[in-house]
């Protein structure tokens, strides 16, 4: 009885317009996504291989000194971000690391328009979320009062199907008739990725597509059981219409969409005139530090290619000057480096407390939310693809472990103290006494004289660029697909399906189908 009643169910949707409607919906929709975004994510990967090289081969053929050492270290994107852009589309993903600034936020973001970034997204996920959902209570409002109005009802239950079997075979044909639009969708989209775009999946990528798409008919099941709850509840389709759009719309529109500006209002966060406040003092003390240091050492940074300001973000570079020049530099580096490095310190710290407070208000958002199966279905999507806050989070932690490690090995290096020359310049300490200086200088005359320009007998062209040894090494890799973040709201949204399906069918058990 069960099969038949379910082949019932299977050809009755099937032979419906509004199955018609949802396989060329879906179908296109799927397509639409897959096809913008996989040649969305080809522009950014290769933007990413551009920027990258460029600046590798800016570290290898135009950084003299160690002090110049200042790299920008790239975000790249993940392939998986075809199917959600989730939170990346907001973040930026390069920063350029600086012994006097801790990385806080990252800028750019490869081949895309920031002014549009602020636009919903068209992805997958939106699809699912959206579209599949509100296909899931239009296959089923009227599975069982819309049935009882046609008398078909109270037809079965005379023929000896139990309502066990009935209610069961109706869940289980509308879960079948909303994946085949969807899984046809998905199986094109695929082919076009893969043949047409020619954008290449690892097998754990190929691993979180398939539960990217489990996910996604686990999210639709569960507006076939709200459907079919709804439509046990009450005797009249249009009124089980009307509820489970209600539903919906509370749970897939307006609580996401509220609970954020609620958060913001509940839990606010600090002034951001703190930071700014800590920033314009701290900085007017190193002003005044800068000043109080060039009249102990009024001939810092004079000579040729120099830059000691701390306009010059501590790029420091001398490639010659007199030897009392050469003295005063040190003694200036010696004590504004870990003065500088300090005042980062401090800015980084109150800059945290404020990030704390974030994670607050979003904690509290995401409790607000808790009971809406889409914030689940985000969380499945965006930890399977990589896009979540996490990935950005976790990329800026390693460009702060980064710059730690570089100042560490510098300070190893003795870069702040007693190697402190080799910092900014590629002399050694013999070339800096008054004999060698007297030579050097009279060389350069000689070469003036016979009409020669600087840069044709002295700069920093002469030794080269620094070796690729001094730079500490940053490599940029895709983080691994986080299957492990996803079970939890995996779990969720099976127990709200179960949930449901038990409701719909407690009600379904005392229902009258006169």
């Amino acid at each position: 009885m069960f099969s038949i009643v379910l082949s019932k169910e299977i050809r009755e949707h099937m032979m419906t317009f509004r199955f018609g409607a949802a396989l060329v919906t879906t179908f296109v929709l799927v397509m639409i996504s897959m096809w913008v975004l996989g040649e969305d994510y080809v522009r950014r990967r290769d933007a990413f291989n551009v920027a990258a090289e460029t600046s590798a081969r800016h570290d290898r053929e135009e950084v003299f000194v160690p002090s110049a050492i200042c790299p920008t270290l790239y975000r790249p994107p993940s392939a998986l971000s075809i199917f959600c852009q989730g939170e990346d589309r907001r973040f930026g993903n390069s920063v350029m690391v600086s012994r006097w600034e801790v990385p806080r936020e990252a800028t750019g973001n490869f081949g895309r328009n920031m002014m549009m970034a602020a636009q919903p997204a068209f992805d997958l996920f939106t699809v699912v979320a959206v579209v599949l959902s509100l296909l899931g209570l239009v296959f089923t409002y009227d599975g069982i009062s819309g049935e009882r109005e046609k008398g078909i009802l109270k037809l079965l239950l005379s023929c000896g199907g139990s309502r066990q079997t009935i209610y069961t075979a109706k869940f289980l044909g509308g879960v079948i008739c909303l994946a085949i639009p969807f899984l046809v969708g998905m199986a094109v989209g695929l082919i076009l990725l893969t043949f047409l775009i020619n954008v290449g999946f690892t097998p754990s990528e190929w691993v979180a597509i398939t539960a990217l798409t489990g996910a996604a008919l686990i999210f639709g099941a569960l507006f076939i059981a709200l459907g079919l709850a709804c439509s046990a509840l009450v005797r009249r389709s249009s009124v089980a219409l009307v509820l489970s759009l209600f539903l919906w719309t509370a749970l897939v529109v307006i609580l996401p969409s509220t609970a954020q500006s609620i958060a913001d209002t509940i839990v606010p966060l600090p002034p951001p005139s703190g930071i700014s406040n800590i920033e314009k003092r701290t900085w007017e003390e190193a002003l005044d530090r800068e000043r109080e240091l060039s009249r102990r050492y009024p001939q810092a940074g004079y000579g040729f290619w120099t830059g000691t300001s701390i306009g010059n973000g501590g790029r420091f570079f001398i490639y010659d000057t007199w030897p009392e020049a050469y003295r005063d530099t040190e003694n200036l580096i010696r004590e504004l480096e870990p003065f500088m490095q300090a005042r980062a310190d401090k800015v980084w710290s109150a800059y945290n407390e404020q990030e704390k407070a974030k994670i607050k208000q979003a904690d509290f958002e995401k409790t607000l939310v808790f009971i809406a199966p889409v914030h689940h279905l985000r969380g499945i999507f965006q930890s399977l693809t990589g896009t979540g806050f996490s990935i950005y989070d976790n990329f800026m932690e390693a460009t702060r472990r980064y710059r730690v490690a570089m100042i560490n090995e510098f300070r190893d290096k003795g870069y702040f103290s007693d190697n402190v020359l080799k910092f900014f310049s590629r002399r050694d300490p013999v070339d800096i006494d008054d004999e060698k200086f007297r030579q050097r200088y009279q060389y350069y005359q000689d070469q003036l004289q016979q009409g020669k320009r600087y840069d044709e007998f002295m700069g920093p062209k002469f030794w080269g660029p620094l070796p690729a040894s001094e730079t500490p090494n940053f490599t940029n890799t895709v983080e691994p697909v986080d299957f492990e973040s996803a079970l939890w709201p995996t779990g969720f949204l099976l127990v709200a399906v179960a949930l449901l399906f038990v409701i719909g069918f407690a009600a379904f058990l005392r229902y009258d189908v006169r």
